[in-house]
């Protein structure tokens, strides 16, 4: 080909050839197709022998056409980062004595911006690796978690969460949200971080701090992050008002905490709850009407025994259902392809029905559920020309995926975060051949390892016990 005619063609950043690229919506998976990429944004898709393809003169090209499957990059619509350096730190445990007991004495004791940037590095680095592209990210000093998705190249929505007391992170709820203001200045302009209002739980926000998420959340026009109905104990104990309970909401008011939430208004369509265990009918018609969106946490809920969130219910009402892992230290892996399977898994059980949550819907939940939940559906969460190319490769030719009569039964019931292999945020690579591209592997593993011993230390002290070797 001669040079004007490499210079007649359109220039394009990159084309992936893959054997299946799955949409997600409309739900379709095409066999031996292009998606043209140009400026972040997908420009095209067309079969791999489609003579239209000539027209564009790419800048590179990734062949994955033997065996990958291409589809949007999954959404992790409720994590905390900065905590993966806690990953396993106490395990087989109810939620108030995980928390009081392990979690908030190592906080308490270690939590700064480096150890909350060396987690939120670590986690990220998982995600990457098992295909996530978009993380909702709450926890103490998010400034160094939105650091840490800015150099790694996903996308996140973080916040530090407010709540009544004082913490390694500031002073109390003034000081939380004014950290919060100047964190949402600093990405206003932001391409791919963006931020939330968010508030920690019912049982440690007084009913004046959840006012002013509500009000921050109307006047940033941002989601509202927050855990919600997480327990028995913090749904039927707020509605007693048992005092007595460390996990009875903070208000005056002897009701349910999503009928408080709503009393202050926060029940609006930018509410992300997450966890949301205990329903009734009432309360999922609510969420219903008011286009609120609820993020299933499946193995956490389980590992903690928080009790199970009626999923398939929500969706049958028209709730948005996003997937969340919540933390590594709760989980104990940031892998959405486990949660996907999981979420599916555990509707058929509990309905009694095995398509309460079929493969499809349970790819939905992982990818446009997520961005819908998060506002920034019109972008990402499916593959559409006009979309942002933030896309992941699967590998099919592998023994657990060995034979494949159907690619989205198969990305749900069979593939594993270990089975991809490429990942783009906006069109630009932060996987290829499952090494990571942006994060140094070996710099994330020395730092934990830093911080593994630190961790033994506060244990230790705590406890009184002969020192860890």
């Amino acid at each position: 080909m001669c040079v004007a005619d490499v210079d007649a063609r359109q220039r394009v950043d990159l084309i992936i050839r893959a054997r299946y690229v799955c949409l997600v919506r409309p739900a379709a998976v095409l066999e031996h197709t292009s998606i043209v990429i140009d400026q972040g944004r997908i420009v095209d898709l067309l079969n791999n022998d489609d003579e239209r393809l000539r027209k564009y003169a790419p800048g590179s090209v990734e062949d994955l056409s033997r065996s990958h499957i291409v589809l949007p990059g999954l959404i992790n619509a409720h994590t905390h980062l900065g905590m993966t350096n806690m990953r396993g730190l106490a395990d087989d445990l109810r939620l108030i004595d995980w928390l009081s007991k392990h979690v908030w004495p190592v906080e308490l004791s270690l939590v700064d911006e480096q150890f909350c940037r060396d987690g939120a590095d670590l986690g990220i680095a998982e995600a990457i690796r098992s295909g996530t592209t978009c993380v909702n990210d709450m926890y103490f000093f998010p400034e160094a978690t939105a650091a840490s998705c800015d150099a790694a190249g996903i996308r996140a929505i973080v916040s530090g969460a407010v709540f009544d007391f004082p913490s390694p992170y500031g002073s109390g709820p003034e000081e939380y949200r004014t950290k919060g203001h100047k964190l949402h200045k600093q990405y206003a302009a932001h391409d791919r971080i963006r931020t939330a209002a968010s508030a920690h739980a019912p049982y440690t926000c007084s009913d004046c701090v959840l006012e002013t998420v509500a009000q921050d959340s109307t006047a940033f026009s941002i989601p509202i992050h927050v855990h919600l109905h997480e327990t028995r104990a913090e749904v039927e104990d707020s509605h007693t008002l048992n005092r007595d309970s460390h996990l009875c909401h903070r208000s005056d008011q002897t009701c349910r905490p999503l009928a408080n939430f709503h009393r202050l208004g926060l029940v609006t369509r930018r509410l992300v709850a997450v966890h949301m265990t205990h329903l009734n009918d009432q309360e999922i018609d609510l969420l219903r009407q008011c286009n609120s969106s609820v993020v299933h946490c499946p193995s956490s809920n389980l590992k903690l025994a928080s009790g199970f969130c009626p999923a398939y219910k929500l969706l049958a009402a028209g709730v948005n259902v996003a997937l969340g892992t919540d933390s590594s230290c709760s989980n104990n892996r940031l892998d959405m392809f486990a949660e996907m399977k999981l979420a599916a898994l555990l509707a058929k059980g509990l309905s009694d029905d095995p398509s309460a949550i079929p493969a499809q819907t349970a790819l939905e939940m992982a990818t446009i559920n997520g961005a819908k939940a998060l506002g920034i559906e019109n972008n990402v969460g499916s593959i559409e020309c006009g979309k942002v190319a933030d896309l992941i490769a699967v590998d099919s030719d592998c023994i657990g995926m060995t034979p494949m009569f159907d690619v989205v039964s198969h990305l749900v019931y069979a593939a594993t975060g270990a089975n991809v292999t490429h990942s783009w945020v906006n069109g630009k690579p932060i996987l290829r051949g499952g090494h990571l591209l942006t994060l140094d592997e070996s710099s994330i593993k020395a730092r934990s390892a830093v911080w593994r011993k630190k961790i033994i230390e506060v244990q230790r002290q705590a406890s009184n016990e002969v020192p860890v070797a």
